[in-house]
């Protein structure tokens, strides 16, 4: 084949194509094992074919599952505000256009109110566990006139005893340390400003728990309510609290009287006043077991200021109720009698009208001179009043003679005692529901008015929900130490001499014999009666007790106790008639108190106060405030 006059690429076409042919061949079968050419891209992730079974089965899987009745919907609803909340939410919020506004307040300075910027932050109080904390056992007999003008009380006392034993609950608790929390900066944070809370801690309640201890675990935990008759505010607490029962509230508990009752309540009247404030330094001397006859100091000691306080008031009373110092009624012309001024010269008083009101006095002007003794307004009413504040005040002097005698005889300079300190800084509860036999504990927890409520525009966000509640609640305090409630009936072995120890002996075997004091309360008073036993007679009986003419009556002062044994004491003297210890057992429930030493009992403080208690009770028969209450 002639090749002459035809180009070159011409004659090499085939092979060229068959060149290209055989490149791309050898390329196609190298992409087959270099990398991955039949991937594809599925959302942004590369899939082989090898992957394509399992991605498939998989999606299948999830299609079965959503498939299923109890699958959860794939499509997720937005939750949606009720329209009542974005009512309320609209109705609260502010309508200014600037988020924040100063707040102005009543200043307490002459420059006028005072602007608390919106925003601030401020220190939290810091309300302290009340400590410190003592109960006490009372008895005494509620006076008849207390209960009679006292519904609330009628419901307590529906029989016709008045005799009541009740536990007294005491506690410091220190509010200037509360001040002092509100009134410093603590780092960013801004003293509380003083209008907020009037610069004072104001107690809105006090809550008092108490748990009895039954078969060795305490429970029946309960709140105790308010001393009846006393105020409360404790049922406003339960409602929301607005400005005007917030304001309601604060008027209220600023009253001297109601205020008080809140923390510090006093005890009803009784016949024998036997109550007083509590006083947690005595109950630490008892508690350190020290000598009985410091701790009978110190318990005279307090006697004594209760009864220096006790007289000024009453004193104070006799004068503003406007009772002559002596016990005749003043007659008209007047003249100085206990220091006073005499009426001023002229008429005396006009006399009675027929209502019983007083007339005016006579001419020539008269009247009282300063300071002098108001003229007789009350009639009968006036002269009772007058005679049942003189026999208190009798009562009370004769209790402090006798506390001077026995601190003197100890040692101790009554004229060194004054009137009882102030109660700044005790708080006390009265618990009148317990049971004799019982055993209780007690703790407190105080509630102060809040100083941020209704402030909640002056604070941060993060403090805005501190202006909600009304009050702020302190640190619960521990728990007191347990309590028992003792009858009202009382016995301490007082003399014990073993079998051949006695001075004298009769016919029978000398087992030894025992004396016990046996004190009953009973009528408004306590009793003493002695009683001598041998082993297996049982301490107490009951009696017919006379005193000073009164008719007999019939006190029982039998006891659950009867002697089990007696023990001597070796190097004890059988003259001094305590040479021996005792074991008593408890006839109702077996139980055995053993080794009772009439050494300690004899000058026990419990004892000692019962014999005080009786030594007085049985002055007041036939004193002359009594001969007052016979005429």
């Amino acid at each position: 084949m002639k090749t002459k006059g035809i180009p070159i690429w011409e004659r090499g076409i085939e092979r060229i194509v068959l060149g290209i042919a055989g490149l791309v061949f050898v390329a196609f079968t190298a992409m087959q094992f270099i990398g991955d050419p039949n991937a594809v891209e599925k959302g942004g992730q590369k899939i082989s074919p090898g992957q394509v079974d399992d991605i498939l089965r998989t999606a299948a899987e999830s299609v079965a599952a959503g498939l299923d009745p109890s699958a959860p919907s794939a499509l997720q609803l937005p939750e949606t505000e009720p329209l009542a909340a974005q009512f309320g939410r609209g109705v609260t919020a502010s309508i200014s256009p600037v988020d924040r506004l100063p707040v102005v307040t009543r200043g307490e300075h002459p420059g006028g109110p005072m602007v608390v910027a919106r925003g601030n932050r401020y220190v939290e109080p810091v309300v302290g566990a009340p400590i410190d904390l003592v109960a006490k056992q009372y008895i005494d007999m509620i006076q008849s006139s207390e209960v009679d003008t006292t519904p609330e009380l009628q419901e307590v006392f529906e029989s016709s005893s008045r005799d009541i034993s009740w536990v007294t609950i005491g506690a410091r608790f220190d509010r200037s340390a509360i001040t002092e929390s509100m009134n410093r900066s603590q780092g960013e944070a801004s003293p509380i400003p003083l209008q907020w809370y009037d610069g004072k801690v104001t107690i809105i309640d006090m809550r008092l728990e108490r748990e009895q201890l039954i078969d060795g675990v305490w429970s029946d935990r309960k709140l105790l309510d308010p001393l009846p008759a006393r105020y409360s505010a404790r049922s406003y607490l339960g409602d929301k609290v607005d400005a005007a029962l917030r304001n309601q509230i604060l008027e209220e508990v600023a009253d001297p009287v109601a205020g008080v009752d809140i923390y510090q309540p006093p005890f009803y009247q009784t016949v024998q006043e036997s109550w007083s404030p509590p006083d947690p330094d005595e109950e630490a001397l008892i508690i350190e077991d020290l000598d009985p006859e410091v701790i009978e100091r110190a318990r005279l000691s307090k006697e004594l200021a209760h009864m220096e306080s006790k007289i000024q008031q009453v004193a104070f009373e006799i004068e503003a109720a406007g009772c002559p110092k002596d016990r005749t009624p003043p007659s008209g012309g007047g003249g100085e009698s206990g220091g006073r001024k005499p009426p001023g010269p002229g008429g005396g008083s006009g006399g009675d009208n027929e209502d019983g009101t007083r007339k005016p006095p006579g001419p020539g002007g008269g009247g009282m001179g300063q300071g002098g003794a108001p003229s007789r307004t009350g009639g009968r009413a006036q002269e009772i009043k007058c005679k049942n504040l003189r026999e208190k005040l009798v009562k009370f002097e004769r209790r402090a003679d006798q506390a001077r005698r026995k601190l003197q005889s100890l040692g101790v300079d009554p004229s060194q005692i004054t009137a009882a300190d102030s109660t700044e800084g005790l708080v006390w509860g009265h618990d009148i529901g317990v049971q004799d036999g019982a055993q209780y504990r007690y703790r407190f927890t105080i509630e102060i008015y809040n100083p941020f409520f209704a402030h909640k525009l002056a604070l941060v966000d993060e403090q805005a929900s501190l202006a909600d509640p009304f009050t702020v609640s302190s640190v619960t305090s521990e728990w007191s130490a347990p309590i028992r409630i003792e009858p009202p009936l009382q016995y301490f072995v007082t003399k014990a001499v073993g079998p051949g120890q006695r001075q004298s002996r009769g016919s029978g075997p000398d087992l030894g014999q025992v004396t016990a004091e046996v004190f009953c309360f009973h009528e408004g008073r306590w009793w003493k009666e002695n009683f001598t036993v041998v082993p297996g007679q049982r301490i107490g009986a009951t009696k017919d007790v006379a005193r000073r003419g009164e008719p007999e009556r019939m006190i029982d002062f039998g006891t659950e106790m009867f002697v089990l044994d007696i023990v001597p004491v070796p190097d004890r003297n059988a003259r001094t008639g305590r040479a021996a210890v005792v074991k008593l057992q408890n006839a109702q429930t077996g139980e055995i108190t053993t080794f009772i030493d009439p050494e300690r009992q004899t000058v026990t403080p419990d004892r000692l106060d019962l014999e005080t208690k009786v030594e007085l009770a049985d002055a007041d028969l036939g004193s002359p405030a009594s001969d007052d209450a016979a005429e």
